[in-house]
């Protein structure tokens, strides 16, 4: 897992993101300025939620409703 959200920072290295956790797993969120990005990291599983016109909490709320 650590090997994902490595990958996935260096792919957003010009954009402000930050690890988070949402519902006891992983969450790197991306506030960029064209669009705003959750992803929702577990062992086995990655889900992504984009969007460029939705908030960074419009998508939190989205990922918040997937649970493992």
């Amino acid at each position: 897992m650590s090997d994902t959200i490595e990958s996935l920072k260096k792919s957003y290295y010009l954009e402000t993101s930050e690890l988070t956790e949402i519902n006891g797993l992983k969450a790197l969120y991306v506030d960029g300025e064209v669009r705003k990005v959750v992803h929702l990291i577990s062992d086995g599983h990655l889900f992504t939620v984009s969007a460029n016109t939705a908030t960074l909490e419009e998508l939190t709320d989205i990922v918040k409703q997937i649970h493992e």
